[in-house]
């Protein structure tokens, strides 16, 4: 075998070697061009911070790491609320502003209002209102009811109508009626609300006189109906509204007098009603409203239907309607007599609970 056939078998037997031997070196060769180029770029970056462009030293300030270390002091050491702030959890230890123009829950150690600014007195510490429900422990205390939850006086624990804290007087601080009771509640009228007023015409007109043998007697139209009355007769009148009216002649003046000869009849016939008078004068219509209130009273959505000077029972309490108009209504206690009460027109809320409540009837 020849020279150049034994160099070719060489290669074949061995070029898997050989070419792994190459990658090396080139591998090598990689690594140390990066090594260099690496190390240069190192030294041009300290280069370029170390010098400014002109080729003279650049003496940067140092950079102030004052706020960083602030907020990094904060993530270390968190701020951790104290005892005393505990309380946006739990209800504050609060009594009622001594004034009776304030009357707001404050701290029970306030020396001073914060809402008024008025000086508290000591005494008024012993009506602790530890839950803020504006009811003091000591007379929650007093029927069974929990100083620390001020969501028990919103309930009615005794099935007569009335929350808890509607039969607590919020301006004495003193209970209006046995939270626990059934048969003790606060006046009734508190739940009683104006829904509409219905005004129909009501007419009264003195027609004449006719004069008789044993007596005179006046003409009057009454709500549509013709009626003749003696002096000091009392006629009942069946009103639009389906009410009854009395009315009384009490008196007669003559006024005739003749006016470029034509004779003008102005007498006045006086009517009493009610207490209230009225004077007619002949052939002039007198017309006014007959109001009626339709009420509701909230505990059992009962309708109630009065007009002035009508008197009804509500759980017990009789009152009588004294005046009506669009947004209200006046009454009065019968058995106190000096007492007027205002009936509040009913409101949106109102309105939509007793929605809400009849959609949830089975």
């Amino acid at each position: 075998m020849s020279e150049g056939q034994n160099r070719f078998t060489w290669l074949t037997r061995f070029y898997d070697r050989i070419l792994l031997v190459a990658a090396l070196l080139l591998l090598a060769g990689s690594c140390a061009y990066l090594a260099t180029r690496l190390k240069l770029d190192f030294a041009a970056l300290r280069l370029e911070t170390s010098v400014d462009t002109h080729g003279s030293p650049n003496n940067v300030t140092p950079l102030n790491t004052e706020e960083l270390d602030k907020k990094q002091a904060m993530r270390l050491n968190p701020f951790q609320t104290g005892a005393m702030t505990d309380r946006m959890l739990i209800s504050e230890l609060r009594v009622r502003c001594a004034s009776e123009a304030c009357q707001l829950p404050i701290p029970y150690d306030a020396g001073k209002c914060p809402f008024c600014g008025e000086t508290q007195p000591e005494d008024g510490k012993q009506m602790l209102d530890s839950d803020g429900d504006f009811v003091p422990d000591a007379l929650e205390k007093q029927y069974d009811l929990d100083p620390f939850d001020p969501n028990d006086v919103k309930e009615d624990h005794d099935n007569d109508g009335f929350t808890t804290l509607e039969e607590f007087d919020l301006t004495n601080l003193q209970w209006l009626s046995d939270p626990r009771d059934i048969d003790s509640y606060p006046p009734p009228y508190t739940k009683l609300r104006l829904v509409r007023v219905k005004a129909t015409p009501f007419k009264i007109q003195f027609k004449g006189v006719q004069a008789l043998p044993d007596g005179a007697r006046y003409q009057l139209n009454l709500a549509g109906n013709s009626r003749f009355a003696k002096m000091d007769e009392v006629i009942t009148v069946n009103t639009q509204a389906g009410g009854k009216e009395d009315y009384q002649v009490v008196d007669y003046r003559e006024d005739v007098r003749v006016d470029q000869g034509r004779k003008i009849d102005e007498s006045v016939l006086v009517l009493e009603c009610n207490g209230n008078k009225v004077n007619l004068v002949k052939n002039m219509p007198v017309t006014r409203e007959d109001k009626e209130a339709w009420m509701l009273f909230l505990i059992d959505n009962q309708p109630l239907k009065h007009r002035i000077n009508d008197v009804f029972e509500l759980k017990g309490y009789t009152y009588k309607v004294i005046d009506i108009d669009r947004d209200g209504v006046l009454l009065e206690d019968v058995r106190l007599g000096d007492k007027v009460i205002r009936i509040q027109r009913i409101s949106e809320d109102e309105i939509n609970a007793i929605k809400r409540a009849r959609q949830e009837e089975p």
